[in-house]
């Protein structure tokens, strides 16, 4: 139900003698403030339903960041682990390799290893940031926040993909995904 607003110096003319007088001076202040009172209520029901529907909105799309970044965790442990167990091999297979070798492999395994925690940190830190976005800002700008961190969170991840935005006002996902092989190909 929409209330109606009506200036208080509309004129009126009574219906028996047709005399025109102000809308104020025919209502009394009691059935103002009673309409008044009911308009105020009106709009913070609406208000607070609103808050409720975008609270729930954010949240679902803060669900879903969140899962796509564990899958990006889970994945790097994947990578880790599957780093790991080739390393082991390696030092089985070539345990008389000179010892020049050996220090470039484990400083290259040290070097990933510290690029997968900073990478882990900075997904803790977006993470803990987009919690504290959710809880401050506004729908709006929760969404253009939480894009522009997937789109750095895919670009860290997948350094060999072009990942496009999808302008404004279009229908459908609000980034594009480009997979390209380390060859430069790119996938379809």
């Amino acid at each position: 139900m929409n209330p109606i607003i009506v200036e208080r110096s509309e004129q009126v003319a009574c219906p028996k003698c047709h005399h025109r007088f102000p809308l104020s001076e025919g209502l009394s202040h009691q059935a103002i403030e009673r309409h008044a009172e009911a308009f105020e209520k009106s709009l913070a029901e609406r208000h607070r339903k609103l808050e409720a529907q975008l609270a729930g909105e954010a949240r679902a799309q803060f669900d879903v960041q969140l899962k796509a970044k564990d899958a990006v965790l889970e994945k790097f442990r994947a990578e880790e682990l599957q780093l790991r167990r080739h390393l082991h091999e390696l030092e089985e297979a070539k345990k008389n390799v000179d010892v020049d070798y050996q220090r470039k492999l484990d400083e290259e395994m040290k070097r990933r290893e510290a690029l997968f925690q900073a990478q882990i940190a900075g997904l803790r830190g977006e993470v803990a940031g987009l919690k504290r976005k959710l809880e401050q800002g506004s729908q709006q700008l929760q969404g253009e926040a939480l894009e522009l961190s997937l789109e750095s969170v895919l670009k860290s991840a997948f350094p060999l993909d072009e990942i496009v935005p999808v302008p404004k006002g279009m229908n459908g996902a609000d980034l594009l995904q480009h997979v390209r092989l380390p060859s430069g190909l790119v996938m379809l």
